[in-house]
């Protein structure tokens, strides 16, 4: 009989949770953390065809993000 059935008894004691508390969007002088005022879009960066070897790709900047994404096949 396995211990689910036989009647044992288990526990598990789980960590406390923690609280996370958010920031705020803006800093107290009304700029954005990354000192961009809230009107100030990101820098944007995007292209298409950089993979030679995929049937389809696209380069994309957003800020400090960076994605390439390639489509082989049929």
């Amino acid at each position: 009989m396995d211990d689910m059935t036989s009647g044992a008894s288990c526990c598990v004691t789980l960590p406390d949770l923690t609280v996370i508390v958010p920031r705020a969007f803006l800093r107290e002088d009304g700029l954005r953390w990354d000192g961009r005022s809230p009107q100030d879009p990101r820098k944007l960066f995007m292209s298409v065809g950089m993979i030679t070897q995929a049937k389809g790709s696209s380069y994309l900047e957003v800020g400090n993000t960076k994605v390439c994404c390639g489509v082989y096949g049929p």
